[in-house]
């Protein structure tokens, strides 16, 4: 069983983490729906929502929560068969650099699994019974994922990996390390950085502000860019665009950057704020 504790000199970065993990573990996944999901997260911001996932963030942290298809989509990585909506898996990554030390529990009873072939720096530390696990990249913590417990009632889907996912200890079920080339467990692409050119607009600075975005993709799959603004409008595509807040009134907005490498927008988003006064 992971033991969850505060970790000394740690600070914001850990507790963060320690309140959403303890948050998220209240969801019942494979029961819970979107209303039960939002109503648990309620001190988290609500970024967006899409056909099978919504978004949130609290303090430096990333969280998506997956909902079932009803159809047991081996493409949508379901492995229990569930009713459409409910929420099967909770993925929490982090804007900032964070430890294994830094994660807020121990992982010393998890089994460990290397991920890629080509990568010896790319681990999954999982705990199949407790319904957790940590994706490390090069010593960081790239997210913790909250998934049904394999010891739970519900029946798994009848598609290969699922089946074996359940019935075996590996993560990975049959498929060897040799043959981890990147599949359903690859790294998405993620935004590292929003520059704005301005984060105030005042009646004597333009209404357009200059947007750039940085993107990180350890496969180099070509990019596609998204922004999600709460006023005005986005001018071009691509990683350098122009946020146009013309006509807006006064008051505090966002703008959200994602990318998506061929998965859908599935990895890091990075938020801004810009003040018109």
């Amino acid at each position: 069983m992971a033991v969850f504790v505060a970790v000394s000199g740690v600070g914001v970065y850990s507790q963060s983490m320690s309140d959403v993990l303890e948050r998220a573990r209240t969801v019942k996944l494979l029961e819970a729906d979107r209303i039960a999901v939002r109503e648990a997260f309620y001190e988290m911001t609500f970024d967006r929502s899409y056909r099978n996932r919504d978004e949130f963030t609290f303090g430096d942290l990333d969280i998506s929560v997956y909902y079932s298809t009803g159809e047991c989509d081996e493409d949508e990585e379901e492995i229990f068969q569930a009713e459409k909506g409910k929420a099967v898996r909770i993925e929490i990554a982090s804007s900032v650099d964070r430890t294994i030390g830094q994660l807020g529990f121990d992982l010393s009873k998890f089994k460990k699994e290397q991920m890629y072939q080509f990568s010896d720096t790319s681990f999954i530390y999982h705990d199949k019974k407790l319904g957790l696990a940590v994706q490390i990249w090069d010593g960081e913590v790239e997210q913790v994922i909250l998934f049904p417990s394999t010891t739970s009632k519900a029946k798994p889907c009848g598609f290969e990996k699922a089946q074996e996912f359940v019935q075996m200890g590996s993560w990975f079920g049959s498929t060897k390390l040799e043959e981890r080339t990147g599949s359903i467990d690859c790294p998405h692409a993620s935004v590292v950085a929003l520059d704005l050119e301005r984060d105030l607009i005042t009646a004597l600075t333009p209404k357009q502000i200059k947007v750039t975005t940085v993107a990180q993709d350890p496969e180099n799959d070509p990019l596609i860019y998204d922004y999600v603004v709460s006023a005005g409008r986005i001018i071009g595509a691509g990683a350098n665009v122009v946020w146009d807040l013309t006509g807006v009134p006064p008051g505090t907005y966002k703008i959200t950057a994602a990318v998506d490498d061929g998965c859908g927008f599935c990895g890091q988003t990075v938020t801004k704020v810009v003040t018109i006064e």
